[in-house]
């Protein structure tokens, strides 16, 4: 005995999905399209040449390296940057890739949805880091009593430590035989 279960209407129903995202995206006079969320790198999308290029924003570091690194592996998992045209850019600190074309979907749309999911996850990482950096600097400027000496509260003497423990701290110690070579 057969059994057949029908679930839905018989006509197939297309329904794009919707979603808001939220960026700091600016447009060019040639109509790419810039985002600056990022805290290490912006990110340019060039519709005329089917490009996506990811600048640093400061200084070329490994973090700034890492993070290219990191959208372009994401984009590329998600189908829609092709990993072989991952490569440097002909702008210093740049990384490039050619993204996937389609006449079905709004690339330019998936490709900002996929933007914003990639900053969201890497938000976590951008916190972190600021507020290590504010930690640090309130550590310095504002330091507890802990870590802090009032003036005075340490004796003065003539020699602290190892200065003048030892012959080679006087002067030039580090080279006292640097005249036998």
């Amino acid at each position: 005995m057969a059994i057949t279960i029908k679930i839905g209407s018989s006509e197939p129903t297309q329904v794009e999905p919707e979603e808001i995202v939220k960026l700091k995206i600016s447009k060019s006079l040639n109509d790419d399209v810039m985002v600056f969320d990022h805290a290490d790198i912006y990110i340019v999308i060039q519709p005329k040449n089917n490009k996506l290029v990811a600048f640093a924003k400061d200084i070329m570091s490994d973090y700034v390296y890492g993070a290219q690194n990191r959208l372009f592996h994401y984009l590329t998992k998600r189908g829609l940057v092709n990993p072989e045209s991952v490569q440097a850019g002909n702008v210093y600190d740049s990384m490039e890739a050619k993204y996937y074309p389609s006449d079905k979907f709004d690339v330019i749309k998936l490709l900002l949805i996929n933007l914003s999911r990639f900053i969201e996850d890497e938000r976590p990482y951008f916190e972190f880091v600021e507020n290590y950096d504010e930690m640090m600097t309130d550590r310095f400027t504002d330091p507890t009593d802990e870590d802090s000496t009032k003036l005075g509260e340490v004796p003065q003497q003539n020699k602290k430590g190892t200065v003048g423990a030892s012959p080679f701290t006087y002067g030039n110690a580090y080279y006292w035989q640097s005249f036998t070579y």
